[in-house]
């Protein structure tokens, strides 16, 4: 696939991670989804809520995340740049640390289609992903059998195979 689309050219489906652990956690989610449906492309489908504990970072307050698949005309570029708007408008305050951070909102492309790119500042598939169960759980919702382009392999079986320890509870 080639790695810059020209937009209205064709429709590719991507998978998005959103997660919250800043402020109002379900309302950031909301207005994250809002969104993308207003700027990015059609809702597909959306896993269900869970609530994760914090991943690679320290905080008292856990994420509220989710998987959503949307089809989009976009670029990945054009894509990208949409999503750090919204994170943007949605609060998200990036500091340059070494490390996570807490946030309002974080949105993630973990898959465009089946294409790999390898950029400075945009890799896809989401290169860590299969180390996260907060982005294999809900992916397992909507995709079971997809098969990760660059690690050949289904969803399941990444879940499977995945060490992340962190815990995972449905959302209330």
């Amino acid at each position: 696939m080639v790695a810059e689309l020209h937009r209205g050219e064709k429709t590719t489906n991507a998978f998005l991670s959103l997660g919250s652990n800043l402020g109002d956690r379900m309302q950031n989610i909301k207005s994250a989804i809002d969104a993308i449906s207003a700027i990015v492309g059609n809702i597909e489908n959306e896993s269900e809520l869970i609530e994760t504990e914090p991943w690679g970072m320290e905080s008292n307050t856990w994420f509220i995340n989710m998987v959503v698949e949307i089809s989009t005309d976009l670029s990945p570029r054009e894509l990208l740049s949409n999503i750090l708007n919204i994170e943007n408008k949605l609060g998200r305050k990036r500091i340059k640390t070494q490390g996570y951070e807490a946030r309002t909102i974080d949105i993630d492309i973990l898959f465009f289609g089946d294409l790999m790119l390898d950029e400075v500042d945009l890799i896809i598939p989401h290169p860590k992903l299969h180390e996260r169960m907060f982005n294999l759980w809900p992916l397992a919702q909507l995709c079971p059998n997809y098969n990760h382009p660059k690690l050949n392999a289904s969803i399941l079986t990444l879940l499977s195979k995945c060490q992340d320890k962190t815990q995972i509870r449905p959302w209330r």
